[in-house]
Protein backbone atom coordinates (compact mmCIF):
# COMPACT_ATOMS: atom_id res chain seq x y z
CA UNK A 1 0.00 0.00 0.00
CA UNK A 2 2.74 2.45 1.33
CA UNK A 3 4.54 2.49 -2.12
CA UNK A 4 2.19 2.41 -4.38
CA UNK A 5 0.96 5.00 -2.66
CA UNK A 6 4.17 6.96 -3.75
CA UNK A 7 3.83 5.57 -7.03
CA UNK A 8 0.66 6.72 -8.12
CA UNK A 9 1.54 10.46 -6.27
CA UNK A 10 4.16 10.53 -8.65
CA UNK A 11 2.49 9.48 -11.68
CA UNK A 12 -0.89 11.11 -11.43
CA UNK A 13 -0.50 13.19 -8.27
CA UNK A 14 -2.95 11.76 -6.18
CA UNK A 15 -3.51 8.59 -3.81
CA UNK A 16 -5.50 5.64 -5.53
CA UNK A 17 -7.88 3.37 -4.04
CA UNK A 18 -6.03 0.34 -2.84
CA UNK A 19 -8.55 -1.93 -4.63
CA UNK A 20 -6.55 -0.70 -7.74
CA UNK A 21 -3.45 -2.72 -6.65
CA UNK A 22 -5.21 -6.27 -6.71
CA UNK A 23 -6.80 -5.26 -10.01
CA UNK A 24 -3.03 -4.29 -11.32
CA UNK A 25 -2.07 -8.06 -10.19
CA UNK A 26 -5.02 -10.02 -11.86
CA UNK A 27 -3.89 -7.87 -15.09
CA UNK A 28 -0.43 -9.08 -14.66
CA UNK A 29 -1.03 -12.45 -14.00
CA UNK A 30 -3.50 -13.04 -16.78
CA UNK A 31 -1.23 -11.26 -19.16
CA UNK A 32 1.84 -13.74 -18.49
CA UNK A 33 -0.35 -16.78 -18.84
CA UNK A 34 -1.56 -15.40 -22.28
CA UNK A 35 2.64 -14.58 -23.59
CA UNK A 36 2.88 -18.42 -22.96
CA UNK A 37 0.07 -20.01 -24.38
CA UNK A 38 0.42 -21.74 -27.78
CA UNK A 39 -0.90 -19.61 -30.80
CA UNK A 40 -4.79 -19.55 -29.98
CA UNK A 41 -4.23 -20.11 -26.50
CA UNK A 42 -5.18 -16.48 -25.42
CA UNK A 43 -8.94 -17.18 -27.03
CA UNK A 44 -9.85 -19.76 -24.82
CA UNK A 45 -8.25 -18.41 -21.62
CA UNK A 46 -10.39 -15.21 -22.53
CA UNK A 47 -14.00 -17.72 -21.84
CA UNK A 48 -12.62 -18.63 -17.96
CA UNK A 49 -13.42 -17.28 -15.30
CA UNK A 50 -9.74 -15.62 -14.89
CA UNK A 51 -10.24 -14.36 -18.40
CA UNK A 52 -13.51 -12.46 -17.26
CA UNK A 53 -11.37 -11.13 -14.03
CA UNK A 54 -9.01 -10.01 -16.59
CA UNK A 55 -11.42 -7.59 -18.36
CA UNK A 56 -12.93 -6.58 -16.01
CA UNK A 57 -10.10 -5.25 -13.96
CA UNK A 58 -8.55 -3.75 -17.41
CA UNK A 59 -11.62 -1.89 -17.23
CA UNK A 60 -11.46 -0.38 -14.27
CA UNK A 61 -8.11 0.26 -14.52
CA UNK A 62 -8.80 1.89 -18.01
CA UNK A 63 -11.57 4.12 -16.70
CA UNK A 64 -9.44 5.14 -13.45
CA UNK A 65 -6.75 6.82 -15.94
CA UNK A 66 -9.47 7.76 -17.81
CA UNK A 67 -10.83 9.99 -15.29
CA UNK A 68 -7.57 11.36 -13.79
CA UNK A 69 -6.77 12.83 -17.38
CA UNK A 70 -10.08 14.21 -17.56
CA UNK A 71 -9.98 15.86 -14.39
CA UNK A 72 -6.55 17.70 -14.67
CA UNK A 73 -7.89 18.80 -18.08
CA UNK A 74 -10.79 20.37 -16.74
CA UNK A 75 -8.50 21.29 -13.65
CA UNK A 76 -6.42 23.21 -16.40
CA UNK A 77 -9.40 24.36 -18.66
CA UNK A 78 -7.64 21.99 -21.62
CA UNK A 79 -4.29 23.50 -21.29
CA UNK A 80 -1.00 22.51 -19.73
CA UNK A 81 0.45 23.03 -16.24
CA UNK A 82 3.45 22.66 -14.83
CA UNK A 83 3.34 20.06 -12.11
CA UNK A 84 5.62 17.09 -10.49
CA UNK A 85 3.84 14.52 -11.38
CA UNK A 86 4.34 12.46 -14.57
CA UNK A 87 0.80 13.29 -15.68
CA UNK A 88 1.67 16.52 -16.04
CA UNK A 89 4.46 16.17 -18.03
CA UNK A 90 2.85 14.01 -20.59
CA UNK A 91 -0.34 16.46 -20.68
CA UNK A 92 2.53 19.27 -22.12
CA UNK A 93 3.39 16.83 -24.45
CA UNK A 94 -0.31 16.52 -25.53
CA UNK A 95 -0.47 20.13 -25.63
CA UNK A 96 2.43 20.18 -27.72
CA UNK A 97 0.97 17.41 -30.04
CA UNK A 98 3.87 15.25 -29.34
CA UNK A 99 1.28 12.75 -27.95
CA UNK A 100 -2.17 12.03 -28.26
CA UNK A 101 -4.57 11.28 -24.81
CA UNK A 102 -4.95 7.38 -25.70
CA UNK A 103 -1.06 7.64 -25.76
CA UNK A 104 -0.72 9.90 -22.40
CA UNK A 105 -2.74 7.13 -21.14
CA UNK A 106 -0.72 4.35 -22.47
CA UNK A 107 2.09 5.78 -20.58
CA UNK A 108 0.52 6.22 -17.74
CA UNK A 109 -0.71 2.42 -17.16
CA UNK A 110 2.79 1.43 -18.61
CA UNK A 111 4.72 3.25 -15.05
CA UNK A 112 1.30 2.03 -12.71
CA UNK A 113 1.34 -1.63 -13.50
CA UNK A 114 5.33 -1.97 -14.12
CA UNK A 115 6.33 -0.05 -11.32
CA UNK A 116 3.60 -0.48 -8.44
CA UNK A 117 5.30 -3.92 -7.43
CA UNK A 118 8.20 -4.53 -8.72
CA UNK A 119 10.29 -1.97 -6.31
CA UNK A 120 8.23 -3.43 -3.56
CA UNK A 121 9.08 -6.64 -4.10
CA UNK A 122 12.93 -5.99 -4.09
CA UNK A 123 12.40 -4.51 -0.97
CA UNK A 124 11.63 -7.43 0.46
CA UNK A 125 14.30 -9.69 -0.65
CA UNK A 126 16.57 -6.80 0.11
CA UNK A 127 15.33 -6.72 4.11
CA UNK A 128 15.43 -10.42 3.94
CA UNK A 129 19.05 -10.44 2.71
CA UNK A 130 19.94 -7.64 5.39
CA UNK A 131 18.80 -9.39 8.11
CA UNK A 132 20.98 -12.84 6.90
CA UNK A 133 24.11 -10.31 7.34
CA UNK A 134 23.86 -8.14 10.77
CA UNK A 135 27.19 -6.50 10.35
CA UNK A 136 26.11 -5.57 6.92
CA UNK A 137 22.60 -3.49 8.22
CA UNK A 138 24.78 -2.04 10.76
CA UNK A 139 27.01 -0.14 8.45
CA UNK A 140 24.68 0.76 6.15
CA UNK A 141 22.55 2.62 9.60
CA UNK A 142 26.26 4.13 10.00
CA UNK A 143 26.27 5.32 6.08
CA UNK A 144 22.56 6.59 6.58
CA UNK A 145 23.42 8.47 9.93
CA UNK A 146 25.70 10.13 8.17
CA UNK A 147 23.68 10.80 5.05
CA UNK A 148 20.70 11.69 7.35
CA UNK A 149 22.01 13.79 10.66
CA UNK A 150 18.58 13.96 11.97
CA UNK A 151 16.21 10.87 12.61
CA UNK A 152 13.21 12.67 10.96
CA UNK A 153 15.01 14.14 7.63
CA UNK A 154 13.77 12.70 4.77
CA UNK A 155 16.06 11.10 2.08
CA UNK A 156 16.63 13.92 -0.90
CA UNK A 157 18.38 13.80 -4.33
CA UNK A 158 22.00 15.18 -2.05
CA UNK A 159 21.39 12.54 0.86
CA UNK A 160 20.91 9.35 -1.87
CA UNK A 161 24.42 10.58 -3.47
CA UNK A 162 26.17 9.74 -0.72
CA UNK A 163 24.20 6.18 -0.03
CA UNK A 164 26.74 4.27 -2.16
CA UNK A 165 26.86 1.25 0.04
CA UNK A 166 23.05 0.74 -0.13
CA UNK A 167 23.11 1.47 -3.97
CA UNK A 168 25.16 -1.75 -4.37
CA UNK A 169 23.10 -3.80 -2.06
CA UNK A 170 20.47 -2.24 -3.67
CA UNK A 171 21.94 -3.88 -7.33
CA UNK A 172 22.84 -7.36 -5.42
CA UNK A 173 19.71 -7.54 -4.04
CA UNK A 174 18.23 -6.87 -7.95
CA UNK A 175 21.16 -9.16 -9.28
CA UNK A 176 20.05 -12.11 -7.15
CA UNK A 177 16.60 -11.40 -6.63
CA UNK A 178 15.24 -9.94 -10.17
CA UNK A 179 11.72 -9.52 -9.90
CA UNK A 180 11.06 -9.54 -13.79
CA UNK A 181 13.06 -13.28 -13.71
CA UNK A 182 11.92 -14.09 -17.43
CA UNK A 183 12.78 -11.02 -19.12
CA UNK A 184 10.44 -10.12 -22.42
CA UNK A 185 9.37 -12.17 -24.51
CA UNK A 186 10.29 -11.01 -28.58
CA UNK A 187 9.90 -12.57 -31.96
CA UNK A 188 12.59 -12.12 -34.21
CA UNK A 189 11.87 -10.78 -37.83
CA UNK A 190 14.72 -12.64 -39.87
CA UNK A 191 17.22 -14.67 -39.17
CA UNK A 192 19.77 -14.11 -36.86
CA UNK A 193 23.20 -15.56 -36.04
CA UNK A 194 24.34 -15.46 -32.49
CA UNK A 195 28.20 -15.61 -31.81
CA UNK A 196 28.87 -18.89 -29.34
CA UNK A 197 31.48 -16.93 -27.93
CA UNK A 198 28.32 -15.46 -25.84
CA UNK A 199 28.30 -19.17 -23.75
CA UNK A 200 25.14 -20.51 -23.76
CA UNK A 201 25.45 -23.12 -21.00
CA UNK A 202 24.66 -26.42 -20.82
CA UNK A 203 22.03 -26.21 -23.59
CA UNK A 204 22.24 -28.34 -26.70
CA UNK A 205 20.63 -26.75 -29.85
CA UNK A 206 21.02 -29.51 -31.99
CA UNK A 207 21.28 -28.35 -35.77
CA UNK A 208 20.73 -24.84 -34.84
CA UNK A 209 24.45 -24.42 -33.69
CA UNK A 210 28.11 -24.34 -35.56
CA UNK A 211 31.20 -23.88 -33.94
CA UNK A 212 31.12 -20.19 -34.63
CA UNK A 213 27.66 -18.98 -34.08
CA UNK A 214 24.04 -20.18 -33.22
CA UNK A 215 21.28 -19.48 -36.29
CA UNK A 216 18.15 -18.57 -34.60
CA UNK A 217 15.49 -18.99 -37.76
CA UNK A 218 13.06 -15.93 -38.23
CA UNK A 219 9.97 -15.48 -36.00
CA UNK A 220 11.78 -17.34 -33.46
CA UNK A 221 10.14 -16.16 -29.47
CA UNK A 222 13.23 -15.41 -27.24
CA UNK A 223 13.64 -14.41 -23.96
CA UNK A 224 16.60 -13.55 -22.42
CA UNK A 225 15.78 -14.63 -18.60
CA UNK A 226 17.39 -12.38 -15.95
CA UNK A 227 17.40 -14.62 -13.18
CA UNK A 228 19.16 -17.39 -15.92
CA UNK A 229 21.77 -14.38 -16.49
CA UNK A 230 22.25 -13.55 -13.00
CA UNK A 231 23.86 -16.55 -12.09
CA UNK A 232 25.76 -17.37 -14.83
CA UNK A 233 29.22 -17.92 -13.12
CA UNK A 234 31.23 -17.48 -16.03
CA UNK A 235 30.47 -13.58 -14.95
CA UNK A 236 28.92 -14.09 -11.73
CA UNK A 237 31.16 -16.27 -9.38
CA UNK A 238 29.29 -18.42 -6.56
CA UNK A 239 26.21 -16.81 -7.74
CA UNK A 240 24.26 -17.55 -4.50
CA UNK A 241 26.38 -16.04 -2.78
CA UNK A 242 24.57 -11.91 -1.64
CA UNK A 243 27.97 -9.98 -2.18
CA UNK A 244 27.44 -6.14 -2.80
CA UNK A 245 30.84 -5.66 -3.62
CA UNK A 246 29.81 -7.25 -7.10
CA UNK A 247 28.94 -3.76 -7.66
CA UNK A 248 32.39 -1.53 -6.52
CA UNK A 249 33.27 0.38 -9.99
CA UNK A 250 35.96 -1.56 -10.23
CA UNK A 251 34.25 -4.86 -10.90
CA UNK A 252 31.45 -3.49 -12.26
CA UNK A 253 34.41 -2.21 -15.03
CA UNK A 254 35.65 -5.41 -15.65
CA UNK A 255 32.65 -7.42 -16.18
CA UNK A 256 30.41 -7.27 -19.51
CA UNK A 257 28.11 -4.54 -19.55
CA UNK A 258 24.72 -6.91 -20.41
CA UNK A 259 25.54 -9.23 -17.34
CA UNK A 260 23.06 -7.42 -15.41
CA UNK A 261 19.93 -7.53 -16.84
CA UNK A 262 17.90 -5.92 -13.85
CA UNK A 263 16.24 -3.30 -15.80
CA UNK A 264 17.39 -4.93 -18.98
CA UNK A 265 19.77 -2.74 -21.24
CA UNK A 266 20.91 -0.89 -24.58
CA UNK A 267 18.90 1.82 -26.45
CA UNK A 268 15.30 -0.40 -24.62
CA UNK A 269 16.14 -0.69 -21.66
CA UNK A 270 13.43 -0.01 -18.55
CA UNK A 271 12.67 3.50 -18.64
CA UNK A 272 11.47 3.55 -15.15
CA UNK A 273 15.06 2.77 -13.69
CA UNK A 274 15.87 5.74 -12.18
CA UNK A 275 12.30 5.82 -10.43
CA UNK A 276 12.99 3.01 -8.99
CA UNK A 277 16.32 3.22 -7.57
CA UNK A 278 15.30 6.92 -6.05
CA UNK A 279 12.42 5.44 -4.73
CA UNK A 280 13.99 1.87 -3.45
CA UNK A 281 17.22 3.66 -1.78
CA UNK A 282 14.52 6.39 -0.23
CA UNK A 283 12.96 3.97 1.89
CA UNK A 284 15.26 1.60 2.92
CA UNK A 285 17.50 4.10 4.01
CA UNK A 286 14.73 6.08 6.04
CA UNK A 287 14.00 2.56 7.89
CA UNK A 288 17.38 1.49 8.26
CA UNK A 289 18.40 5.30 9.80
CA UNK A 290 15.40 4.54 12.52
CA UNK A 291 14.98 0.83 12.93
CA UNK A 292 16.88 -2.50 12.83
CA UNK A 293 15.07 -5.32 11.06
CA UNK A 294 14.88 -8.74 12.50
CA UNK A 295 12.94 -12.23 10.86
CA UNK A 296 9.59 -12.53 12.57
CA UNK A 297 9.03 -16.29 11.15
CA UNK A 298 11.86 -18.61 12.27
CA UNK A 299 10.87 -20.58 9.23
CA UNK A 300 12.46 -17.46 7.10
CA UNK A 301 15.60 -17.49 9.00
CA UNK A 302 16.30 -21.36 7.98
CA UNK A 303 15.96 -21.01 4.24
CA UNK A 304 15.38 -18.74 1.52
CA UNK A 305 11.42 -17.67 1.39
CA UNK A 306 9.67 -19.16 -1.36
CA UNK A 307 9.04 -17.59 -4.36
CA UNK A 308 5.92 -17.47 -6.55
CA UNK A 309 6.29 -16.00 -10.11
CA UNK A 310 3.87 -15.34 -12.85
CA UNK A 311 4.61 -11.41 -14.19
CA UNK A 312 7.04 -9.94 -11.14
CA UNK A 313 9.39 -13.05 -8.78
CA UNK A 314 7.65 -12.14 -5.16
CA UNK A 315 8.00 -14.17 -1.68
CA UNK A 316 5.56 -16.32 -2.02
CA UNK A 317 3.90 -15.42 1.35
CA UNK A 318 5.22 -12.38 1.79
CA UNK A 319 8.15 -12.16 5.03
CA UNK A 320 7.26 -10.48 7.91
CA UNK A 321 9.94 -8.42 9.91
CA UNK A 322 10.14 -7.20 13.66
CA UNK A 323 11.58 -3.45 13.86
CA UNK A 324 12.96 -1.86 17.08
CA UNK A 325 14.33 1.85 16.93
CA UNK A 326 17.65 2.58 16.69
CA UNK A 327 19.37 4.65 19.18
CA UNK A 328 20.43 7.46 17.98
Amino acid sequence: GTLFDITARIIIGSKCDLKLTADIATTLDEAMRRIVLPPGGDLLTALTPAGRQYRQAFRRIDQLLDDCVQQRLQETGGGARKTTDLLGVLLEANAEGVLSLQQVKDQLLTFLVAGHDTTAHTLSWMAWELVQKPGLQDALAAETRLALPTRSEFPSKTSLSKLSLLDRVWQESLRKHPVGATGTLRQLRNMTLVPTSTGIDGIDLGSFTTSAYIQLPANSKISIPPFSVHRNQKHWPKPETFDPSRFEAAVVSERHPYAFQAFSAGPRNCIGKALARSEALSIMSALLRRFELSLADARDRESEPEDYHMMTRKPANGIRFYIKHRPD
